[in-house]
């Protein structure tokens, strides 16, 4: 679940209300959500009143690599479809490894436009992408020496078993409930196999197209965790955690520190970043998750 600052939770809270109230009237679609599909992005919207749509012969999809908050950020070269006055939904099938904002307005039968734009009503405020599962194939392979016992007979060598893996003497850093520990433990006892890993690199992380947070955050990745220097990583990521972020940097942060200990052999540690990541956004619940199994299968017991 996303966290909102109050004064924005506030100011959705308006801008819900405002377009139940005028959704009778305007011109506008509502309710608009853009979801990976596949290679693809579908964007999906809400029509508003037939009375409402009555002069309007067509509806435009725009998409930006930021967010929009005005009609004055629209133009042709971000249009990427005219479509039928009744159609609800738009299919982006250009959209590459990219992670994108949609707005969606509508065009009077003179061709002047209503180009009201209202985050979360006709404009999304979260980008959508298939970047987050994408793995970074340029990145070297990385083994571990990895120890295992063999039985007697013929039985195969197994991994060594998950055991008490969190000891008191040695907490994990955060605070992580009883109930993820024991979701960690079944990862552990289902481990047959260790993997050869390699790191993974968020997409967003690559674009040197970016500002804010974000853009500190891409400067810690392409200066140190793309040259494969964990100990450089590991401190500046620890520094990067210590400010308040949004929960998507964040746990971007998270997984990246913990693969910066995983690769120096941390595994304790490492799981602990991991399983902040899966709670701190849980959107990104199947890269955690995978990375919490990598760091079950190589950890060696004392």
């Amino acid at each position: 679940m996303r966290l909102f600052k109050p004064a924005t939770f506030i100011i959705l809270i308006f801008l819900t209300v405002f377009n139940a109230v005028s959704q009778s009237s305007r011109p506008m679609v509502s309710d608009i959500d853009a979801e990976a599909s596949g290679k693809n992005i579908v964007v999906t919207w809400t029509l508003p009143t037939r009375e409402a749509f009555r002069n309007i012969d067509a509806i435009l999809v725009y998409r930006s690599r930021q967010a929009f908050s005005s009609g004055s950020q629209l133009s042709e070269d971000i249009k990427i479809a005219t479509l039928a006055a009744n159609v609800t939904s738009y299919t982006d099938t250009s959209c590459g490894i990219y992670s994108w904002y949609y707005a969606v307005t509508a065009r009077y039968s003179d061709g002047s436009m209503y180009d009201l734009i209202i985050p979360t009503v006709n404009a999304t405020v979260y980008p959508a992408g298939i970047s987050s599962t994408q793995e970074v194939e340029e990145a070297p392979v990385v083994t571990a020496d990895i120890q295992t016992y063999t039985s007697t007979g013929t039985i195969r060598e197994m991994p060594l078993p998950y055991l008490h893996l969190f000891q008191d003497d040695e907490p994990l850093s955060g605070t992580i409930e009883a109930e993820s520990l024991e979701e960690a433990a079944k990862f552990g006892l289902n481990s047959i196999i260790r993997q050869n890993v390699k790191p993974y690199i968020f997409a967003e992380d690559q674009d040197d197209n970016v500002t804010g947070d974000t853009y500190t955050l891409h400067n810690i990745i392409v200066s140190f965790f793309m040259r494969n220097d964990w100990v450089s990583s590991e401190a500046e990521l620890k520094k990067f955690l210590q400010t308040n972020k949004s929960n998507f940097i964040t746990a971007r942060a998270q997984i990246y520190t913990g693969q910066t200990l995983f690769f120096q052999g941390k595994y304790r540690e490492a799981l602990s970043y991991f399983m902040q990541a899966e709670k701190t956004y849980p959107e990104l619940d199947a890269i955690s998750k995978r990375w919490i199994q990598y760091s079950l299968d190589y950890f060696e017991i004392p």
